[in-house]
């Protein structure tokens, strides 16, 4: 079914009555949009009282490789 078919048919639909097409309006932003502005405006804090030398996935690495020097000490 082409655009002008689908045009035709919600003409005639409103016209007589029967229904009235609308179409969606597509959100703005994504759920992942979303989560990712969040992550980035945590990420600000690290990384401005770092002076921009450490960012939240520096952290987790960091944190991950001292969390595995340790468990091998133990």
């Amino acid at each position: 079914m082409g655009d002008s078919d689908i045009k035709a048919l919600a003409d005639y639909a409103r016209t007589n009555g029967l229904f009235s097409l609308a179409r969606a309006i597509p959100s703005k932003r994504t759920l992942f949009q979303d989560v990712a502005g969040t992550f980035q405006s945590y990420n600000r804090s690290p990384k401005h009282m770092t002076g921009g030398e450490l960012d939240i996935p520096g952290l987790v690495f960091v944190s991950l490789l001292v969390s595995g020097i340790w468990q091998i000490a133990r």
